[in-house]
């Protein structure tokens, strides 16, 4: 799995920074690697084109439209309170991709790309949630429906 940020904030907005899970190393589950994952990728001179930062991260200039072009063909999953429960169809996810905003959300600009690309409008929960709590609420939805699916493809062997 990779993770994509899309880094808009001061002092240099327009910086996305991809964490790919497959490379990835130096990551610890605590706020502090994380945090100096992402400094350490900041100090590269971010250019068009990806530059390598640590093993598995990598930076480059950008905004969420060149940041969607790049998924473009792929399922595009967009959480917002009022979309689609996830439970309804998370066994046909396929190589998926979530759009998540940070606390304040995204902008109406922002949605509005987002909405151009075809994304599907889904929900964890009616609540706003912090977007961690997100991520793992995806993460079991997915693991559920894929071990439903487990389940009922072993009597058709």
């Amino acid at each position: 799995m990779n993770v994509n940020l899309l880094l808009l904030g001061d002092p240099e907005p327009g910086k996305i920074i991809r964490f790919e899970g497959l490379n990835l190393k130096y990551l610890n589950p605590d706020e502090r690697s994380s945090g100096s994952l992402i400094q350490k990728a900041l100090q590269k001179n971010a250019i068009e084109k990806y530059t390598h930062s640590t093993p598995g991260v990598w930076i480059r200039r950008g905004d969420l439209k060149s940041m969607l072009s790049e998924f473009e063909g792929r399922t595009l999953l967009y959480l917002r309170e009022d979309g689609e429960n996830i439970r309804e169809f998370a066994r046909e996810i396929r190589d998926p991709i979530f759009i998540l905003g940070d606390y304040t959300g995204v902008t109406k600009d922002e949605e509005e790309q987002i909405l151009k690309t075809g994304a599907k409008i889904i929900s964890v929960g009616l609540l706003s949630l912090h977007s961690t709590h997100c991520i793992t609420l995806v993460h079991n939805e997915l693991d559920r429906a894929d071990s439903e699916r487990k389940v009922s493809t072993r009597g058709t062997d």
